[in-house]
């Protein structure tokens, strides 16, 4: 069973259309279109398994860049979660120069003026400098 990663969904797009979009490519087992936890409103990427390996790589090589709904999607091999995880910090570690101090974590970056962390909190950035409570 292969879970495959579509990406740069049109946000009205359902999983009839999905569906609709995978099928000649084989047997689909699941359709998970995200969401926004609060809102509701699709993210704009999905999850599509397919059982048969085979037919996933098909559709694989057959859909990435095609159209659906105006929009040319992206599709490949969703990776685990944690693998994710690395690549996205993978992906920053250049723009980062981190150091711990004692019960702060200091992280030397060019950020915004502020931003949110995950919780919500208001983080400030003084020259360069995050300064968040973990």
């Amino acid at each position: 069973m292969k879970s495959l990663f579509v990406g740069n969904l049109n946000f009205q797009t359902t999983e009839a259309d999905l569906m609709a979009f995978f099928q000649p490519f084989g047997q689909v087992g699941r359709i998970h279109i995200v969401t926004d936890r609060e809102t509701g409103r699709a993210r704009g990427f999905a999850f599509v398994e397919m059982p048969n390996d085979h037919e996933a790589v098909k559709a694989i090589a057959d859909l990435d860049g095609k159209e659906l709904g105006g929009r040319h999607l992206k599709v490949n091999e969703a990776r685990p979660k944690g693998e994710r995880l690395r690549a996205a910090i993978a992906a920053d570690a250049p723009a980062l120069d981190a150091a711990v101090a004692d019960s702060r974590t200091r992280i030397t970056a060019s950020p915004p003026a502020s931003r949110a962390n995950r919780a919500g909190n208001l983080t400030n950035f003084n020259r360069g400098t995050i300064e968040a409570d973990f």
